[in-house]
């Protein structure tokens, strides 16, 4: 599902009682040194309620347990999706059901063996979960789950879900362990590279390197400390304290030249975009609407914004992602004259075209954007304003229908999923995403199709057509899919991180 389009790339500080954690239940000094130990990597995570991955709700934490907890399957730097865990899958009954087969031999750190019945625990947990749990969403519409053998899972789903294996990259937990109830959610058991050795409450959390994994890394510690905020984080990198950080390239400028440039990018799904009120007569042509997407500067703000670490996309559908082809996509490269013939196709002048762009005063990157675009908008003949209001006013106006345009941005799925932000009937009413007024029965039909090709072959075709008809019919005006970087000090070795799997082969990493 959709996040809500209008995020505002802030985080929530939460309280937890203070205790500590510890394997041998002595507390530990946090780090205060700046100088690298060559045995060991320093990481750095927000505060965690919880080292379950299943329970958690934040991301830095989540990228953290990635080193402790293997995902079912995984994705690669292409946006393909590889086994891991699971060496198989397989979709049946029409897509309702799927086949989970493990590999053979894989063992949780307490030398139990991995089985069938912890992909069947770890699926019920996640039903039972908070809806901000990171996961979520891979359960959506599963029905049953149960163990067909000791190696096979088998999951039924109320409907078939697009492109199946995409919600089949969650990790597993130990169902002999956290549902015994003797378990700790913060001693967590895991089966990744790294195994878990003592946590030390607002201070930090070590890991060794685990000897069940199939890889030992060439780095044998982990320190974790615990950061306020990204901002923090950065201080972090800047000053030697830790070694790697994720960070959204529009930070690279804040840190120095040589570590900006040698940041490994990865793509994700966030999308930005100019979103218009498809109410407001202006707007309602679809000639019109190509002729402003003709208008957009979009090669200027992923230069002069996202410091050129974007992907240009005019639809909500990722040009990254390997099933997507591009093939038959309407291209909108920048065209006064193209615009000019649009325009009077509609029957209006660029003086028709007076509307003020709605964003929110707290993201500095989606400000720059709407001063970038009216700017150039104007220089063209129409009549453009930007209004900067705070956060709750920018929400519930757009809520409210009370705008014309704003620049907003959405997180999709790894499936790309554009149920919520594109259905007719996913209206703020019936909590959907789609606040343009946007209403299109074969757009519907598309949508409906690619959100349930549960298989790989039929949903690249699928997904294909939708990416064209968004194209022609530009229910809203894409910028880019922002990337994020991988930065490091005092680390040698290749870094290949992608969206989810942002330590992928940090098994081949030295230290300096």
């Amino acid at each position: 599902m959709c996040a809500l389009l209008i995020l505002a790339l802030v985080g929530c500080q939460r309280t937890q009682t203070d205790e500590v954690v510890t394997e041998n239940d002595q507390a530990l000094q946090g780090p205060t040194a700046v100088t690298t130990k060559s045995d060991t990597l320093r990481l750095s995570m927000g505060k965690p309620e919880t080292l379950n991955p299943l329970e958690n709700t934040d991301v830095s934490v989540d990228k953290v347990l990635r080193l402790l907890f293997e995902p079912l399957f995984v994705q690669n730097q292409n946006n393909e999706i590889q086994p891991n865990l699971a060496e198989s899958y397989s979709v049946e009954n029409n897509g309702n059901t799927v086949n989970i087969k493990l590999r053979s031999g894989l063992k949780w750190d307490d030398g139990n063996p991995i089985t069938a019945e912890d992909i069947v625990y770890s699926v019920k947990f996640l039903q039972k979960a908070g809806d901000n749990v990171i996961y979520k969403n891979s359960v959506k519409n599963v029905k049953s789950c149960y163990a067909k053998d000791n190696l096979t899972a088998t999951i039924t789903y109320s409907q078939p879900v697009g492109a199946v294996v995409y919600s089949l990259c969650f990790p597993i937990v130990s169902e002999h362990y956290y549902g015994s109830g003797t378990g700790s959610s913060m001693k967590p058991v895991g089966n990744g590279l790294y195994k878990f050795s003592n946590y030390t409450l607002v201070k930090e959390m070590n890991l060794v390197a685990s000897k069940n994994f199939n890889t030992s890394p060439l780095i044998p510690k982990v320190n974790v400390i615990i950061s306020d905020d990204e901002e923090t984080s950065l201080k972090a990198l800047e000053h030697n304290v830790i070694d790697a950080l994720t960070v959204d390239t529009s930070s690279l400028g804040k840190l120095s030249s040589d570590m900006a440039a040698n940041a490994a990018v990865y793509s994700t799904n966030k999308f930005e975009f100019l979103g218009l009120n498809l109410k407001k007569n202006i707007f309602a042509d679809i000639n019109a609407r190509q002729a402003l997407a003709h208008l957009l500067p979009t090669s200027e703000i992923v230069n002069n914004v996202y410091i050129n670490r974007a992907v240009k996309s005019i639809t909500p559908i990722n040009p990254s992602n390997s099933c997507v082809s591009g093939i038959g996509v309407d291209s909108y490269d920048y065209n006064e004259t193209t615009a000019n013939t649009l325009i009077l196709a509609c029957g209006l002048t660029k003086s028709d075209f007076a509307f003020t762009i709605l964003v929110n005063d707290d993201n500095v990157e989606r400000k720059k954007t709407a001063d970038i675009i009216s700017k150039k908008l104007n220089a063209n003949g129409l009549n453009t304003k930007v209004e900067v209001v705070p956060f709750e006013t920018y929400a519930q106006r757009i809520a409210d229908g009370e705008y014309d345009a704003f620049i907003g941005g959405v997180e999709l799925s790894g499936n790309m999923d554009l149920t919520s932000l594109l259905m007719s009937s996913s209206t703020p009413e019936n909590n959907g995403a789609n606040y343009f007024g946007y209403a299109d029965a074969n757009m519907d039909r598309l949508i409906g199709i690619a959100s349930s090709s549960a298989d790989i072959d039929s949903y690249k075709t699928a997904i294909n057509e939708l990416n064209k008809y968004c194209s022609s019919q530009l229910p809203l005006l894409g910028i880019c899919f922002r990337s994020e970087a991988l930065v490091t000090n005092n680390v040698t070795g290749l870094k290949t991180p992608s969206d989810g799997n942002v330590y992928g082969n940090m098994y081949q990493w030295t230290m300096k």
